[in-house]
């Protein structure tokens, strides 16, 4: 099998498995970047069991040099850093599961020296401390959704559930746990399952269960993530909060304030569906990084 035909069956079987249209045209356009190198580089027919990192090497140099033409007045057309290590992760899952089928003996990409590989800057994850979700919740909505958008916010600042999941939230997804209300959801970006307890905050902004007991949508949401984040924009700015955030910052909200009361991590990444531990560390980081702030305020004093 060459390497282009298992690219191929790689996007096939992520349609077979149910990925979201959005995942699987990321993984066809990597197949297509791929194939693209492969016919300059004059190798479309080598086998997948040959692939070498110095041909990893190549493809990972091809995208480094590679400009976007509908993007070419910014940053000259070229990819941002976090498209090139989405596009890494992809070749390595490719080649992840050549090895789990038994097709190769090792994953070429994990022969790459840190500085051959594609690295993302840190980035700020913004999040509300608990006063400012307070006053969040506190303010008074003006209309239907504008309170909808309120509720459901807050709810993912409890649950660290993604606006996607928000949007398709049901009444049968709030199950009991051993005594415990529960929200139960197969996650629609990862499709990994995921089990929160609802805390009593979480409860109270729950939108009234219909009286017939209909399994509808519980935060009837408007389905442009702009749109949302417009009501978002508005409700702060009436509560004051100064900090620039989107809906997605209730998630990095809900991790902080978990860490900050004293959560373990292991606890905090199995709340957010995280697939290593890895990922649910940088919010630790945001944690030291206030606590060192906090007791630089005793400096001078003595």
């Amino acid at each position: 099998m060459t390497w282009l035909q298992w690219c191929s069956d790689y996007v096939q079987c992520a349609m077979l498995n149910g990925n979201c249209k959005k995942m699987i045209q990321h993984k066809d356009v990597v197949r297509r970047r791929i194939e693209t190198y492969l016919k300059r580089a004059n190798k479309t027919d080598i086998l997948l069991k040959d692939v070498d990192r110095d041909l990893i090497c190549g493809l990972f140099g091809y995208m480094r040099n590679y400009r976007n033409r509908k993007q070419i007045k910014a940053n000259g057309g070229k990819l941002a850093a976090y498209t090139l290590v989405l596009f890494e992760e992809t070749v390595k899952a490719i080649f992840n599961k050549a090895v789990r089928d038994g097709l190769m003996a090792f994953n070429p990409v994990q022969e790459l020296t840190r500085e051959e590989r594609f690295h993302a800057p840190d980035k700020h994850r913004e999040y509300l401390t608990a006063d400012e979700l307070k006053r969040f919740l506190a303010v008074e909505p003006q209309t239907f959704m504008e309170e909808v958008v309120q509720r459901a916010f807050g709810f993912s600042c409890m649950t660290g559930l993604r606006l996607g999941d928000m949007q398709r939230l049901r009444w049968s997804d709030i199950k009991d746990v051993n005594s415990v209300q529960t929200v139960s959801v197969i996650q629609h970006k990862t499709k990994r399952p995921v089990a929160v307890p609802l805390n009593a905050l979480a409860l109270s902004l729950l939108l009234p269960r219909p009286e017939n007991g209909e399994d509808g949508i519980i935060f009837p949401l408007v389905k442009k993530p702009d749109n949302v984040a417009k009501y978002v924009r508005r409700i702060k700015n009436k509560a004051g909060i100064e900090k620039d955030f989107t809906y997605h910052s209730s998630r990095h909200s809900a991790a902080t304030l978990a860490i900050t009361a004293g959560a373990e991590l292991y606890s905090v990444s199995k709340i957010l569906g995280h697939g290593s531990i890895a990922s649910t560390q940088v919010y630790a980081k945001v944690n030291m990084e206030k606590k060192v702030e906090a007791m630089n305020l005793t400096n001078g004093v003595f």
